[in-house]
């Protein structure tokens, strides 16, 4: 079995190419076409590592009931253009944007690659860049239609009505995998990854596979850097504080939906079977809140704590006024040279010799 390795570079180079394409269509609101690019990487019998991409050209031919036709040429030229920079990486499949895979127009693309022999055993992603924001729609409409019912329940006048009303308070949260929740995984990686299905030579379908993100020390600070900055206005104090409140809007969200869930599995206790890699996870979240499952050990890890705070605090003030008494000597040392005449001068050395 294969294991497939992905660099986030990829899926910044995919979605900045969606993004200009986007930017450029007149009107604005209109979708941009397909987009279709190469993957360039590494590939071994066990391992596919997807490093980087390039544009592709295509066309649709008359006819051709949604068929697509690769620009051969232009893709032999980036391809040899990428060769003078990138020594080591080999073309190992293709990516396109959209929502759903096409078993028809997608295979025939993947067995062009093959046939040619530009990939030996193509891969092929599927960018969808607007997954997350159907889920967080979806999520949105959930939530109003659980207030809708909470608010609807909780009118009623006797104790049944009002049982319903907290009932429907964990409503939102329905719908959303427990563990996913707990893991952080209610935001996906837009993105799919599909391997060719081969028999003799000829790719015969493909099927979806697992992948992994893996990336660099240069990477990293790239993506930091610009998960940070997030547009040109960013480099202002206003765009910087604009950005801090995104970062906290978003763990904010990511809170509510962790918290919603164990609350909905808390619930649900008696009613679903157990499980206990949810179990754990919620025991990890309550032991990492302050003051939560104290022991013996946490005591003691307060009070090192408090002690090493104290002598830092201790190194911080006598620093400090180590640096005042020198500022004192020092301005002490200016007031006697401008305000002593040389008799002063002259009388005290005769006083100490």
């Amino acid at each position: 079995m294969e294991a497939y390795k992905v660099h986030p570079l990829v899926l910044v180079e995919i979605s900045d190419y969606f993004t200009r394409t986007k930017m450029n269509i007149d009107p604005p609101e209109a979708e941009p076409d397909r987009l279709i690019g190469c993957l360039l990487g590494t590939q071994t019998p066990r391992e596919v590592e997807i490093n980087s991409s390039f544009e592709c050209l295509y066309a649709r031919p008359d006819g051709a009931n949604g068929a697509i036709e690769l620009d051969w040429k232009f893709l032999s030229e980036q391809k040899d253009r990428y060769k003078q920079t990138h020594a080591k990486l080999e073309i190992v499949g293709w990516y396109s944007t959209g929502e759903a895979l096409d078993p028809v127009v997608d295979v025939a693309v993947t067995r062009a690659l093959a046939s040619r022999g530009v990939a030996e055993s193509p891969v092929f992603m599927l960018y969808d860049p607007y997954l997350n924001d159907k889920k967080a729609e979806a999520y949105e409409r959930a939530k109003q239609a659980a207030s809708s019912a909470g608010g609807g329940g909780g009118s009623g006048g006797n104790s049944g009505g009002g049982g319903g009303g907290d009932d429907a308070a964990v409503g939102p949260m329905e719908g959303i995998n427990t563990r996913d929740a707990l893991t952080g995984a209610a935001a996906e990686i837009p993105i799919g990854l599909h391997r060719a299905v081969q028999r003799g030579g000829d790719v015969l379908a493909l099927e979806l596979v697992k992948y992994s993100i893996v990336t660099d020390e240069a990477e990293r600070i790239a993506i930091d850097d610009l998960m940070r900055a997030g547009d040109w206005g960013q480099q202002t104090p206003a765009g910087q504080y604009l950005s801090h409140l995104r970062g906290m809007a978003d763990a904010t969200r990511m809170l509510e939906t962790r918290v919603g869930a164990v609350l909905n599995h808390l619930r649900d206790s008696g009613a679903t079977p157990i499980d206990h890699d949810v179990v754990r996870a919620a025991m990890r979240m309550m032991r990492a809140l302050p003051g939560a499952g104290r022991d013996e050990e946490d005591d003691r890890f307060d009070a090192h704590k408090l002690e090493e705070m104290n002598d830092t605090l201790m190194t911080s003030y006598l620093t400090t006024i180590t640096k005042g008494v020198a500022e004192i000597e020092r301005f002490a040392d200016k007031a006697r040279s401008i305000h002593w005449s040389p008799y002063d001068r002259v009388r005290v050395v005769n006083a100490v010799s």
